[in-house]
């Protein structure tokens, strides 16, 4: 979406988490972190020195984390450990907060969910976070569903990523 979004004309810049080696359009501008806490903290100091017109926030960030981070090596002689987690904050929730300006776009996954309870739970992530749009998705019986969900409306089904993506940037297109 983001090489998309750059052939159309767009400066992106894409804050890239730890994946294989893509192939980045170089007109992109990639920050790489590796780390929760690097992404939170990435995020936040790109949003405030610059303004976006349009946010897309598709980071599926862990729920969780340890409760307690070790700095040494745990000793393999343990019979048992337990481990305790606690939740991470969500990012999302600050976005409109860092860009009140910008259209937040946000992402919603919810496996295995039925359409109704998908865009409901959509509507309620735009209501809670004070998203402008939420992409809906979902896989049903291990095929790929999406929807453009925004306060009144929605569009699709969108059975492959790609469908979605154009969808998306079709939208996008009209916003600016």
């Amino acid at each position: 979406m983001a090489e998309d979004l750059a052939k159309k004309g767009a400066r992106v810049t894409l804050i890239l988490g730890p994946v294989e080696n893509c192939c980045i359009d170089k007109r992109i501008k990639v920050i790489r972190f590796s780390f929760f806490k690097e992404l939170n903290r990435l995020l936040k100091n790109e949003l405030k020195k610059k303004r976006y017109d349009i946010v897309l926030h598709s980071a599926a960030v862990s729920d969780y984390r340890p409760a307690q981070e070790r700095k040494n090596k745990l000793n393999s002689h343990n019979k048992k450990l337990t481990l305790i987690l606690k939740q991470t904050p969500k990012m999302i929730d600050y976005l409109r907060k860092e860009s009140p300006c910008s259209f937040l776009i946000g992402f919603k996954f919810e496996p295995q969910a039925s359409k109704r309870s998908l865009i409901k739970q959509a509507r309620l992530l735009m209501r809670r976070a004070h998203l402008d749009l939420v992409v809906a998705n979902s896989l049903v019986k291990n095929n790929y569903v999406a929807y453009l969900v925004k306060a009144k409306n929605k569009y699709g089904p969108f059975l492959k990523k790609e469908r979605l993506s154009r969808g998306l940037i079709g939208l996008i297109e009209k916003i600016i």
